[in-house]
């Protein structure tokens, strides 16, 4: 399990850690394209295997390797974070406004 941790770990410093980096854009339209092109880059690449070691790795566990379900589903919920800080900063620079009926929404 050690080692597949450090896989794990090496994946998300490379793969996702792109992906998150993409949240800095000036403008929150910015962040959440950059965001989405660089999720979409790094799971078609040709340089490894398609698709999210996160999802298809958690997919593939037998019951008796839950434990690398579980630090999958915790990668996966690490990026959460970052997703909704960018949003609320979104809101708080009235860029998008705050909504009862669904959550955020663009004001322009």
């Amino acid at each position: 399990m050690q080692l597949f941790q450090r896989a794990f770990g090496r994946y998300h410093e490379t793969q996702v850690a792109a992906a998150r980096a993409a949240l800095d854009q000036p403008s929150a339209y910015a962040a959440i394209e950059a965001f989405l092109r660089s999720s979409a880059d790094g799971l078609t690449a040709t340089d490894h295997p398609a698709g999210c070691l996160s999802i298809q790795g958690g997919l593939a566990c037998s019951p008796e390797n839950a434990g690398i379900s579980e630090i999958l589903a915790a990668g996966r919920a690490a990026t959460e974070p970052a997703l909704e800080e960018r949003l609320s900063r979104a809101v708080a620079e009235g860029i998008w406004r705050t909504t009862r009926m669904s959550g955020h929404s663009p004001d322009s």
